[in-house]
């Protein structure tokens, strides 16, 4: 894993929740924010966007999916891995 990408993932880790998580899985950084409403989530992208471009010169585009209940499990067996 690049120098870079370890401090993308510890500028998103940074605001998160203790109830929140983050992973990186396939070059691609995760977070489980249970108990979070998909109207929040323009919130939460745009204070995140914010933080990484305040620490870091970069262009980078974050780019948010839901999951539900039934595709949750095995976004869970893939990180366990």
């Amino acid at each position: 894993m690049g120098q870079a990408f370890v401090l993308l993932r510890e500028i998103i880790a940074q605001p998160l929740r203790t109830t929140d998580a983050i992973t990186a899985i396939d070059h691609s950084i995760a977070l489980l924010l249970p108990e979070t409403a998909e109207s929040q989530l323009q919130i939460i992208e745009k204070r995140l966007n914010e933080k990484i471009h305040e620490t870091i010169s970069a262009d980078i585009q974050l780019q948010f999916e839901i999951f539900n209940s039934d595709t949750i499990e095995q976004l869970l067996e893939k990180i366990s891995q």
